[in-house]
C-alpha cells in the first residue's frame, strides 16, 4: 500500500513538473516564450485562484472549504461546508471585491433544497476572514448583520484536488 501511495505521489509530481514546464525541453526557450511566461505571470495576478480551509469543533472534525479566482473585481468560486455528522452546504459564490473586502452570494445546495445567503470576507496575507451570520429574530434565518463580525478565519490551502 505505502509503494502505490509513493507511485502516485510520483506520477502527480512528474505531472505537476510537466505542466509549470509546459511540456517544453529546457533548450527550446525563445524570446516568444519569455514573452509568453511574463504574459502568464500577469494574468495569474489578475486571476488569482485561492483556496482556504477553517476546521472546527471540539476535535476540528468540521471542514469548511473555500475556493475563489477573482479576477478585477469579479469573484466566483465555491464554498463547501462539511460538518462531521451533519448534513453539509455545497454551493457557488459570486460577488465583488472592493479593496480586501469581498461580498456576494451563497447558492448552495442542503438536504436537496436549495438556498443562498450573502456572504462578507476580508482577505488578508494567507488567510481570509468570514463575518460570521446571527439568527434573524423574525424570520429564524441566518443573516449578515451590521454588527456581525469578521470571525470565522481560514488559513490559505493549496488548491489541488479542491
Amino acid at each position: 500500500m505505502k509503494l502505490q501511495r509513493m507511485l502516485v505521489a510520483l506520477l502527480v509530481s512528474l505531472n505537476l513538473l510537466y505542466a509549470c514546464n509546459g511540456g517544453k525541453n529546457k533548450n527550446e526557450s525563445t524570446n516568444t516564450d519569455t514573452a509568453s511566461k511574463r504574459d502568464s505571470v500577469t494574468s495569474a495576478t489578475l486571476n488569482p485562484t485561492l483556496c482556504f480551509a477553517h476546521y472546527d469543533g471540539t476535535k476540528n472534525q468540521d471542514t469548511t472549504i473555500l475556493h475563489l479566482e477573482i479576477f478585477e473585481n469579479n469573484v466566483k468560486g465555491d464554498l463547501k461546508w462539511i460538518p462531521s455528522e451533519k448534513d453539509g452546504r455545497t454551493g457557488t459564490i459570486k460577488g465583488t471585491k472592493d479593496g480586501d473586502l469581498i461580498k456576494g452570494i451563497w447558492t448552495y445546495m442542503q438536504e436537496g433544497q436549495q438556498d443562498s445567503l450573502p456572504v462578507e470576507f476580508k482577505l488578508l496575507k494567507e488567510t481570509i476572514l468570514q463575518k460570521a451570520y446571527a439568527i434573524d429574530p423574525k424570520t429564524g434565518r441566518e443573516s449578515l448583520s451590521d454588527t456581525s463580525g469578521f470571525t470565522i478565519e481560514f488559513k490559505e490551502v493549496p488548491c489541488v484536488g479542491l
